[in-house]
């Protein structure tokens, strides 16, 4: 059997899908992280990925421990710096949920729908040769108003979400009732 392995076509792919998953996990756990960081770590995972595919007789056991394991927590230490054992721990579940949950979803958009075929027509050359270009204009229009309408809706949630609360304080047995001022500041 002959295998041939694209390592740059590989390292391209695993780059872009691992940056978009270090930065929903970002936001997922609002962790700090600079834009050089989450693109060291993707790279890294690229990297990985890359060596990885140029070996595929590699021991299971071994690629599980490399890949899996070593690799995801070394990207998350590289976007997120130093953490705790526990928030490590949190942060690689987190990780490797977005990374099952995200996998799922784009193999259910590709089997489950004519997404394949119209990758399949764009690799030959034939962009949008089966798409009227009405249709792309249309739904290009309607996503940027549905997002548009999103943002708004978001930003009058946050104009009006309550700052202050009832606070019912309660020490020995006697309660006071008084108003408090949403503090943030600790997450």
């Amino acid at each position: 059997m002959y295998l041939e392995v694209y390592p740059d076509v590989v390292f391209l792919l695993n780059f872009f899908i691992n940056l978009i998953l270090i930065f929903l996990l970002k936001k997922l756990n609002k962790k700090n992280g600079s834009k050089i960081r989450l693109i060291l770590a993707a790279l890294a995972g690229a990297g990985a990925a890359a060596i990885l595919s140029c070996f595929p007789w590699m021991n299971y056991l071994l690629k599980l421990i490399f890949m899996y394991l070593a690799t995801s927590l070394l990207m998350i230490i590289i976007a997120f710096g130093k953490l705790k054992l526990i928030d490590l721990l949190k942060q690689w579940v987190s990780l490797n949920l977005i990374t099952y949950f995200l996998g799922g979803f784009m193999n259910a958009i590709y089997y489950h729908t004519n997404f394949r075929l119209y990758l399949l027509d764009i690799g030959r050359g034939n962009i949008f040769s089966n798409i009227p270009i009405l249709y792309i204009l249309v739904s290009a229009g309607l996503i940027f108003i549905i997002m548009m309408f999103l943002l708004w809706l978001y930003r009058l949630y946050q104009l009006h979400k309550p700052l202050i609360y009832d606070v019912e304080l309660v020490l020995n047995n006697h309660t006071v009732k008084a108003k408090g001022l949403m503090d943030t500041g600790n997450c």
